[in-house]
């Protein structure tokens, strides 16, 4: 009997703490009393631009009585912003330096995307005249990379000569 006493004994203990344990969580939630941190809002920092490589290609042509230029992005590794400039430059004298010729026209994005474009174009205007095109673009924080056409001979009536 004595076996029984104590296991009993041990029972009633255990309920009692449990109870114990139980009136302090519901005493200190009906006061209040809960520790409370405080809080502060925090922005989170933006996603880190990180691109690892990008290709931009440019092309020149001529359409419907104008002289174009795109800027394409054929290929970027990597989360990155590209902004990029095209360009179109024209001259009566042949030059392969767009320091000797006019600049006629320009387009700027400041993110240009994977597989997108970027034009720039203007009217020929009865002149025969020498044109070249150069894109201009920044992957992130990098340095600025230039890439350039051929120069093109466009008679004045919209055809390429050379």
């Amino acid at each position: 009997m004595t076996e029984t006493k104590r296991k009993y004994f041990t029972a009633i203990v255990l309920c009692l703490v449990m109870l114990a344990l139980t009136l302090s969580c519901l005493y200190c939630f009906a006061s209040n009393n809960v520790a409370n941190a405080q809080t502060t809002e925090c922005e989170e920092p933006e996603a880190e631009t990180r691109g690892i490589s990008t290709s931009i290609s440019v092309t020149i042509g001529v359409k419907e009585g104008s002289v174009y230029a795109v800027a394409r992005n054929d290929f970027t590794l990597g989360i990155s912003t590209i902004q990029v400039y095209v360009e179109l430059y024209s001259s009566t004298t042949y030059s392969e330096n767009v320091n000797d010729m006019r600049l006629i026209c320009y387009n700027y994005t400041a993110d240009l995307n994977i597989y997108k474009s970027i034009e720039t174009s203007t009217p020929i205007a009865g002149e025969q005249k020498y044109w070249r095109a150069r894109v201009r673009y920044k992957m992130d924080n990098q340095s600025w990379v230039t890439k350039e056409t051929r120069t093109l001979l466009v008679s004045a009536d919209g055809s390429i000569l050379n």
